[in-house]
């Protein structure tokens, strides 16, 4: 009596292909079997519904289905779920398979075309056309390169204030104190400035009459 059946028979008799899901989860390493019309789509549809688990890869599965072994069925007519993204000025998400209005640009088939929000400038969503003269993918990678020099001055500038604040200890009411081949000075300065709120409050008209209005651009990246 057989132990098990062959998907040679059973399933390509019916145009179905069996496919082994491998992947990690819950820091278990697994593996499943998974009915599907292709490997592209027996892929999709596991990452749809374990995200939380890692794939490491489909292979098809010639061998023996037996008796307990977990099997997985994609439905019939299923496809993935639209590709969500994100305008890269704005920030708000947007169907890529289906380009309309994102609620602050409107969106074509190869740019986005913001509004006043965005300060009306033009972003292409193409990775390989970019108006900045670099790719999308070049530009993230140029981002985080920057976030992680960032990071490190804020570090330095951290270690260099706590160092500040020793040396500030050792000196005490001391103005100046020599260190081998450095001088160490910590002295009083006194400045005078503008107190503007004052001069708002006493004399509103005179502090209109001097104030200028300035426009700058804010770069950041979050």
């Amino acid at each position: 009596m057989p132990t098990g059946t062959s998907p040679a028979t059973k399933y390509q008799e019916e145009k179905k292909m069996l496919y082994e899901i491998s992947f990690k989860k819950n820091g278990v390493c697994q593996a499943r079997l998974m009915e599907a019309p292709d490997k592209e789509t027996a892929a999709a549809y596991f990452t749809e519904e374990e995200p939380t688990a890692t794939l490491y890869g489909v292979s098809s599965y010639e061998g023996t289905i037996r008796p307990g072994m977990p099997l997985d069925h994609v439905p019939e007519g299923w496809k993935p779920a639209p590709a969500v993204q994100a305008c890269p000025i704005c920030g708000m998400p947007y169907d890529a398979s289906n380009p309309a209005e994102c609620g602050t640009c409107i969106l074509d088939e190869n740019k986005i075309r913001c509004c006043e929000i965005c300060d009306g400038g033009t972003y292409t969503t193409r990775d390989d056309e970019d108006v900045t003269g670099c790719t999308l993918s070049e530009l993230e990678a140029k981002c985080h390169e920057l976030r992680e020099l960032q990071r490190l001055i804020e570090e330095a500038q951290a270690e260099a204030e706590t160092i500040k604040d020793e040396i500030k200890a050792h000196m005490g009411e001391r103005e100046e104190l020599f260190a081998g081949e450095y001088k160490i000075t910590w002295k009083h300065v006194t400045s005078a400035r503008l107190d503007g709120k004052a001069l708002k409050a006493a004399l509103p008209e005179v502090a209109e009459r001097f104030t200028r209005e300035t426009t700058t651009r804010r770069f950041s990246v979050a």
